[in-house]
């Protein structure tokens, strides 16, 4: 097109510097050597009920798994394969421990002060059921302590993406310090850190989704979070009603399950390194087996 003579150029725009962003897929930043790293914290609050009691949340005999155990299964199961170690930092909260009159609102699920390690989905069932025997249901519910250390973890971790933390609640109902949990999540909002509640048991659980913030971001006291770190869902949506449950049953909700808790992971862990301009590592072949285990939470089925 040619310009009228008497044209005058209305300005010049002059870059001094230009970024270009790839966006890096969730299993570009795995396959690059990033680790998740996974954090269990179980309520152990009376509205549970004690676990000799049929009726509890936390029942266990030999022909049917609580609801804690399936919940515990189906994330732990497809969790442990993206760390080598394949440990798991596991508490529990909202108990009395043995020789303790206190309510204890976080402690080592295996009751080791120094040593609140896991290995393997196994390992943490045991942790687990071994508890259940040892302390004694309290209360209230709060969640926390329990966010306030994952928080200080996650701030402990690496700057360069190498590693990725992961926090899972699980839990029977309404918390007793919302506003403390909203504090502490958009405080770890900008920190390498996700969410997972898990609702077990028959509550509405109307203000635990508040905490979920899909349509918009969560704020508290005049301050809103940097990213939607935070998911939650009810595990009974993926139990059959009324009826005991079979083994396919179990296989069925397990697998459901976790395609619903894990499938934000992936976007919030990119969220995370595109904030902080971080770029996955060289990216090394994938064997067929470890590309199984690393398409789950990506593709969202085991």
């Amino acid at each position: 097109m040619k310009k009228n003579k008497k044209y005058v150029d209305s300005g010049q725009l002059h870059f001094h510097r230009v970024y270009c962003w790839m966006d890096y897929t969730f299993l570009d930043f795995i396959t690059g050597g990033t680790e998740l790293e996974f954090t269990v914290a179980i309520d152990f609050t009376k509205s549970n009920l004690p676990s000799g009691n049929m009726a509890s949340l936390h029942h266990v005999d030999d022909e049917s798994a609580s609801q804690y155990e399936i919940a515990i299964q189906a994330i732990a199961e497809i969790c442990q394969y993206y760390n080598n170690s394949q440990l798991f930092y596991a508490y529990g909260f909202g108990a009395r421990l043995p020789g303790d009159n206190r309510v204890n609102f976080h402690f080592p699920l295996n009751l080791t002060t120094n040593s609140p390690e896991c290995i393997g989905m196994d390992g943490l069932l045991n942790a687990y059921r071994d508890a259940l025997n040892r302390i004694e249901l309290a209360g209230p519910t709060e969640f926390g302590p329990t966010l306030r250390h994952a928080a200080r973890h996650a701030a402990s971790l690496p700057p360069d993406g190498s590693r990725y933390s992961v926090l899972l609640i699980i839990t029977d109902g309404v918390i007793n310090d919302m506003n403390r949990a909203k504090e502490e999540i958009v405080k770890a909002s900008s920190l390498p850190l996700s969410i997972i509640i898990v609702g077990v048991g028959y509550d509405s659980f109307g203000e635990m989704k508040v905490l979920d913030s899909d349509r918009q971001m969560l704020q508290v006291n005049g301050k809103y979070a940097k990213r939607d770190i935070v998911q939650f869902v009810q595990l009974r949506e993926f139990l059959p009603p009324h009826r005991i449950l079979t083994d396919d049953d179990l296989i069925e909700a397990k697998y459901r399950l976790a395609k619903e808790v894990l499938q934000e992971v992936p976007a919030q862990l990119t969220s995370y390194m595109k904030s902080k301009g971080i770029f996955p590592k060289q990216i090394c072949p994938v064997s067929c087996d470890d590309d199984r285990k690393l398409s789950v939470i990506e593709r969202g089925y085991p």
